[in-house]
């Protein structure tokens, strides 16, 4: 991981503080897709990071790459930063290990560049019915 500056790393910590006091969800956005909304959690962290492209990121897989990730109940995507610090790769599996009876992390999409302030965000993604509702881990 590149090294940050004294004040990406003050912003970042700001940042994980703020999404720390994300707790339950109240109130839900649409995203750009009809069947995904968002809690507040997650909307929070798209207007602070400047990252409404990850939810369109997730969204997109969601709706378009049903063989490699299909409806999970539960789908846990994670965004990290790779080693240069100007890229990064997101993932999503269904939350278990293939020893847990579960098939681990399912898929990988390798992100060139991004100015992502945080090293590491997860976003679980729930299916309930037949709408798919983005959250932060500490709203769930």
């Amino acid at each position: 991981m590149r090294e940050r500056t004294a004040e990406e790393q003050a912003r970042a910590r700001d940042i994980e503080d703020t999404l720390a006091g994300c707790t339950g969800a109240d109130q839900f956005y649409q995203t750009s897709l009809p069947r995904m909304i968002m809690t507040e959690g997650v909307k929070v962290m798209a207007d602070i990071c400047e990252a409404y492209w990850l939810i369109d990121l997730i969204a997109s897989h969601i709706a378009c790459n049903r063989k490699a990730i299909p409806d999970y109940e539960f789908q846990f995507w994670r965004l990290e930063l790779d080693a240069t610090g100007s890229g990064a790769r997101a993932y999503v599996g269904d939350g278990r290990d293939a020893d847990e009876g579960g098939k681990g992390e399912v898929m990988m999409q390798a992100i060139p560049f991004t100015d992502f302030p945080l090293d590491e965000i997860k976003i679980w993604v729930k299916l309930d019915g037949d709408r798919f509702t983005m959250m932060l881990p500490s709203e769930y």
